[in-house]
């Protein structure tokens, strides 16, 4: 199925995406490490429900590798905060269209 160029809420089309996606992890890297962890589990998972080839983790997330105490209050901060600005999230099904969530009806 044909999606077009989208662009990501990140602001990178699905060709820098790509690319991103396909340049070589170093091995025994946490990016490789991670990607390797995700992919195991997406088979296992995959195969427990008979669902081939379906995505199961999310694209497109945050990550961060906690460095220190100040790193650390800063993501519980988030965490906690978060879910109190889900109405203000352009996903939110009563937000207004919008590039985000036009898709969504």
């Amino acid at each position: 199925m044909s999606t077009g160029n989208l662009t990501s809420a990140a602001g990178r089309s699905q060709d820098q995406e790509a690319a991103r996606d396909a340049s070589p992890l170093q091995s025994g890297s946490l990016g490789a490490i991670v990607g390797n962890y995700k992919s195991v589990t997406t088979r296992r998972i995959n195969r427990m429900r008979g669902t081939p080839g379906i995505r199961f983790w999310q694209r497109n997330y945050w990550e961060h590798i906690i460095r220190n105490d100040r790193s650390l209050n800063r993501i519980r901060e988030y965490i906690d905060n978060n879910p109190a600005r889900w109405p203000e999230d352009q996903l939110h099904p009563q937000a207004p269209p919008n590039p985000f969530n036009q898709w969504l009806s």
